[in-house]
């Protein structure tokens, strides 16, 4: 088994890549045909997805015990987020970035893997492996979200400008980049919230104590509540997409910082 994971490990790179040189063909040709980007973007996920069930499998733990397979887990569910929203609202000419992200980060993750069977035990409850799942694809939907977000402000100071390059022309219109960025975002503080439900739930059935005052959780818990706070505010209020977009991108530098801050200096 070992020799397989061994061998899918150098052909995932090259698939994202793939992906990448096809997406690119869309982006830059009006005229392409994006069903057959759109096949190969679900086959890749499919082979990913299979990979880290073989993993788990084999270790016999959530594969998730190295920075290797983190990256991988960011290359899978940024490549899968886009897929979701790329099925819903039927527009392929952003896939390039997202794929070409998912390229590098699959690079890495292939490149610095390891296979040594040592782990953490926590990696053998499966409702952990479901709460990480639900905390990386919602981290995952809400930088989506952002990035949306910050192709929706370039292109409208270019429209203002009325300065459009290659780049600008090809991207979607600017209600189409609104709609992905408000779909990103609500997603991600809803999978998010799933996600430290469950992570909650995995902490009250450890046999020791925990520490739910600890302050990276708090913090956390606190950025996610700004998100829904922003998300009422959205549905309720009827803020303009650009003052929307501005909170979107301002609001996930906080959660970075935030974050950030908490796990380095507060560990």
């Amino acid at each position: 088994m070992q020799g397989i994971l061994e061998i899918v490990d150098l052909v995932l790179p090259l698939a994202y890549a793939s992906l990448v040189a096809v997406y690119l063909k869309t982006f830059l040709n009006e005229e392409a045909e994006p069903r057959f980007a759109r096949a190969l973007l679900w086959g890749v996920l499919l082979v990913h997805g299979i990979y880290f069930v073989a993993r788990g499998a084999h270790f016999s733990y959530f594969p998730l015990g190295s920075k290797a397979e983190f990256f991988s887990w960011l290359a899978y569910s940024i490549s899968a987020v886009y897929a979701a929203l790329e099925r819903q609202l039927k527009q392929v000419r952003t896939g390039v970035f997202f794929v070409s992200i998912a390229l590098a980060f699959q690079t890495a993750a292939s490149v610095f893997m390891e296979y040594d069977p040592k782990h953490p035990l926590l990696l053998e409850n499966p409702m952990y492996g479901v709460h990480v799942i639900f905390v990386i694809f919602g981290v995952t939907a809400l930088a989506v979200g952002t990035l949306y977000a910050t192709m929706y402000l370039l292109l409208n100071r270019q429209l203002k400008a009325r300065e459009l390059g290659l780049f600008f022309k090809r991207l979607p219109p600017l209600n189409t980049l609104d709609r992905l960025s408000r779909v990103g975002s609500l997603a991600g503080t809803v999978v998010l919230g799933f996600g430290l439900v469950v992570g909650y739930l995995v902490a009250l059935s450890l046999p020791e104590d925990f520490n739910f005052w600890d302050p990276k959780l708090l913090i956390t818990d606190a950025v996610w509540l700004g998100y829904v706070v922003g998300v009422l505010l959205v549905r309720y209020r009827g803020l303009p997409s650009i003052r929307v977009a501005q909170l979107t991108i301002a609001w996930f530098a906080v959660f970075l910082v935030s974050v950030g801050i908490g796990h380095s200096f507060l560990a």
